[in-house]
């Protein structure tokens, strides 16, 4: 049953309609053209064993709107001189193959799954066999392909896995990308993509890519360049994330996930002050103010994850309470962050012209600042009196004392009423 047996044709399956066949097929002979629609809540094509989309002809199925369609084997691009397009879009539209599923098997296929769609198999083929082209995107929040087995990204042919917007794709066995390494075969990686693996992997990407067979093809959108780069050479917490699972559907799996991680941050160190000079061998605290903007609310960063040059944010007292304090630091009417970072734990040295801030907000979204410096002092190379001669001095707003300072200040004054009492 299908479309598209020698000619041209199509087939509706709407309003929670039921079809069963043993095997579909969909642009069946050679020069044939069908196209399938599965459309709505219930509706639903059970095929006993196998889909083809395009075996020998040109084959389009959609399934939309909740509909569901079901095979023991799905093929999208069957024979040679084939093509096939397969479509799962929205939230509760669903194919199912219990055994497997090829992608441009001998010609050329491609699933999309869009907005909530989701796709299972028990295998995965992308370009299996020689001169086959293969290409799948799944795209955007809750949309799913699930694999309970192994998923192959190209052995023979060409493929591209494209995992966005949210998209998910787990493995339960073995990934392999570009089984015999002809240079044509990727995973590729963007706007929050998730690519799930089954095992403990998350201490680092060498550990991940360590459950990957073939030659670890996984690239990521390198914005300084505006193109595709291998995954091997972007940051871990600026463009990507892994997490090891230990709960929900994919206990025992570890999430790879990328994306543009860090939010680019306006901060001050010394507000008030340039060039922003930085003693060394002070055992005080340089103050650093984090801007609220229109897009951004300092008031949402977790002071106790803020880091700069290495060094945390100073505490004080019995309590360790941090130095920390929301106030409005450049009057434009926003509340920032005004942290007060300890000077003695900055990692920085001679030729250091910038320092950089990173922290979360407390759900959890990475930041990133930078700010200009310059080193002074015995450790800094330049002489201490460089602060005065260039330095804007700080608003007492922007300084603290530090306690001892402060009961030394307050002896000093004591001293000397007692001394004009006693004249």
């Amino acid at each position: 049953m299908g479309a598209g047996h020698g000619g041209v044709g199509t087939m509706n399956i709407s309003d929670g309609r039921v079809v069963e066949s043993t095997d579909g097929h969909i642009g069946y002979k050679s020069g044939s053209m069908g196209t399938v629609t599965v459309d709505g809540l219930g509706s639903t094509w059970r095929n006993s064993d196998i889909l083809y989309v395009g075996r020998h002809g040109s084959g389009t199925l959609d399934i939309t709107y909740g509909g569901v369609v079901s095979s023991s084997r799905g093929y999208i691009g069957y024979n040679f001189d084939s093509t096939g397009l397969l479509t799962v879009d929205g939230p509760g539209s669903t194919w199912i193959n219990s055994v497997g599923l090829y992608i441009g098997y001998h010609g050329s296929g491609t699933l999309n799954i869009p907005d909530g769609g989701a796709v299972s198999s028990s295998s995965g083929y992308i370009g299996l066999m020689s001169g086959s082209t293969g290409q799948v995107t799944v795209d955007g929040a809750s949309s799913t392909w699930t694999n309970s087995s192994n998923l192959t990204v190209g052995r023979f042919g060409s493929s591209t896995l494209n995992i966005t917007g949210g998209g998910l794709v787990s493995v339960a066995g073995n990934l392999t990308i570009d089984d015999y390494a002809y240079g044509n075969s990727f995973v590729n990686m963007t706007t929050g993509g998730m690519l799930a693996l089954y095992g403990d992997a998350d201490d680092s990407l060498v550990d991940f890519l360590g459950l990957v067979d073939g030659t670890d093809a996984i690239r990521y959108w390198d914005d300084s360049i505006l193109d595709w780069a291998d995954i091997t050479g972007a940051t871990y917490g600026r463009d990507y994330m892994l997490d090891y699972l230990i709960e929900g559907d994919l206990a025992g799996y570890t999430m790879l996930t990328v994306d543009n991680l860090l939010f680019d941050v306006s901060i001050d160190i010394k507000p008030g002050g340039y060039p922003n000079s930085i003693n060394l061998d002070s055992k005080g605290n340089i103050p650093v103010a984090i801007f609220s903007t229109d897009d951004f609310d300092a008031t949402t960063v977790d002071p106790a994850t803020i880091i700069l040059a290495d060094a945390g944010v100073k505490a004080r007292g019995k309590k360790g309470d941090l130095m920390a304090s929301f106030e409005d630091v450049d009057d434009d009417g926003l509340i920032d962050l005004l942290v007060h970072i300890d000077t003695q734990g900055l990692v920085l040295g001679d030729g250091d012209v910038e320092a950089q801030l990173t922290g979360e907000t407390f759900d959890g979204l990475s930041i990133l600042g930078t700010d200009t410096i310059r080193l002074v002092g015995k450790s800094g190379g330049l002489s201490a009196d460089a602060f005065s001669s260039e330095d804007t001095p700080l608003s007492a707003a922007s300084s603290v004392p530090e306690p001892g300072t402060i009961a030394l200040l307050s002896m000093g004054v004591l001293g000397l009423l007692l001394f004009f009492r006693r004249r």
